[in-house]
């Protein structure tokens, strides 16, 4: 994550061979030879109303420095955001995929928590992800658990 702007960004990534993809006002970035595309979303970062302080971001140490980057449960609330929020199937899927390989290092109490503190927990789409990750959905009792 950075406060960076695209101009800021573009003249260090283009060099090595990505390329500005979308709109202006989005930072993502591709690469014609990568799977994976970089996005850089704008500060503070956030998940649904749920802001994520610098400090819950995991740290990468690279020869170039730290890189701060979202956890698993924080891509999986992303994901689950635009699942509920757009009843978009694919970022369901992406949240799958995500719980599927990151079982073990998802922060599942902060996930229950999440979706009822945003009010998805109702959702056709929440409901199928807990379902897809054999996982029982949280109820809303649940919402001041701690």
């Amino acid at each position: 994550m950075t406060t960076a702007l695209l101009a800021d960004l573009k003249p260090v990534l283009e060099p090595l061979g990505f390329v500005h993809k979308g709109s202006p006002r989005l930072s993502v970035l591709e690469h014609p030879a990568v799977e994976w595309y970089l996005v850089f979303p704008p500060a503070p970062l956030s998940f649904g109303e749920t802001y994520i302080d610098d400090s819950q971001s995991a740290v990468l140490s690279t020869p170039a420095g730290k890189l701060r980057i979202v956890t698993a449960t924080h891509s999986v609330m992303d994901r689950l955001s635009a699942a509920a929020s757009w009843q978009d199937a694919p970022s369901l899927e992406q949240a799958v995929l995500v719980a599927t390989h990151q079982m073990e290092t998802i922060d599942w109490d902060e996930i229950d928590t999440w979706v009822v503190t945003e009010g998805f927990h109702t959702t056709r789409e929440v409901i199928d992800f807990y379902r897809a990750s054999r996982r029982s959905p949280p109820t809303a009792q649940r919402k001041g658990d701690g």
